[in-house]
Order: C-alpha cells, then structure tokens, then sequence
C-alpha cells in the first residue's frame, strides 16, 4: 500500500480497497475518492514521503488488523514532520485480503 501510494499508482487502491471501504474520521474518503484522486495527480511525486515503523498484525480468521506509526515529511520542508497512528483492518473474500476499514489519529510517544 505504501509503494502503491508514494508511486501514485491507481492499481494498488483499485487491488487492495473494498468496494465499500470506510474510514470513520474522513466520511467522503471512499474507494471511489481515493481512485479519482490517485488518477488526478498519477504523474506527480506526492509532496511528502511516507513511512512506516512499528507494525503488528493481528490475524483473527478471515480479518487482519495492522497497526502502525506512519510518517510524513514535506519534501520541501524536511524538519516538518507529522506522525500517525494508523490502524487498518483487512477482510478476506473470495481468497483475495481486502482492506475495508482504515483510521489514524495523532501519534502518542510512549516512554519506555
């Protein structure tokens, strides 16, 4: 997913998101959205680059739940950076893992 959005390929959402994805903090996005927007800008580099660190997978039957710190850097402004904590659930059908629900929220550091 990652490649597939640094690449701004529209191949990769039409291959990995549910027909009826959601994610429950941003109600217009939706797999259709997410195409028409990867389609608008698909010969430009995005203006950030994305990371991730962090990542469990939860596998329950037929749904996985990936959890992971995702990182943003402005390509023309390295010192900004922006963090997520990025949770994605994934559902099988017809052989094929699907994701269906996707959300983040601010990234909270933990000591440890």
């Amino acid at each position: 997913m990652l490649k597939g959005e640094m690449n701004r390929d529209p191949a990769v959402v039409e291959r990995i998101y549910a027909d009826d994805c959601a994610n429950p903090g941003r109600p217009a996005w939706t797999k259709a959205w997410l195409v028409a927007a990867v389609r608008e800008y698909q010969e430009q580099a995005p203006p950030y680059i994305a990371s991730q660190k962090d990542m469990h997978v939860y596998m329950h039957g037929d749904s996985a739940i990936a959890m992971y710190v995702k990182k943003y850097v402005a390509r023309d402004k390295p010192d900004q950076v922006d963090r997520k904590d990025q949770t994605d659930v994934f559902v099988r059908s017809a052989g094929a893992w699907k994701l269906k629900v996707s959300r983040s929220s601010p990234h909270q550091k933990t000591e440890r």
